[in-house]
């Protein structure tokens, strides 16, 4: 009976991190749903039927390499809380 509020414990910081992980994957599934139908019909054959080369975008490169690696250096910060928690650090 002793180690229940320790498991409570536990399972509470796992239900966080869990919580924390799948708000953020639905938010990025709903950004790229979004972002995937606004080029689908701004886009499309009918409006530019001869497709043209774009240049490269410094600034945005730099962007999509940034933000996801502090999303995944967030979700690792997230998760480490919650085990070093789980062992006593």
């Amino acid at each position: 009976m002793r180690l229940l509020p320790y498991a409570l414990n536990h399972a509470r910081a796992v239900d966080d991190v869990m919580r924390f992980y799948v708000i953020a994957d639905v938010i990025l599934f709903l950004i790229v749903i979004v972002t995937m139908l606004v080029f689908v019909f701004k886009y499309n054959h009918k409006r530019h039927p001869v497709a043209t080369s774009i240049p490269g975008n410094v600034p945005l490169e730099i962007f999509w390499t940034v933000i996801p690696t502090m999303l995944v250096l967030a979700m690792f910060y997230v998760g480490w809380k919650a085990y070093a928690q789980m062992n006593y650090i």
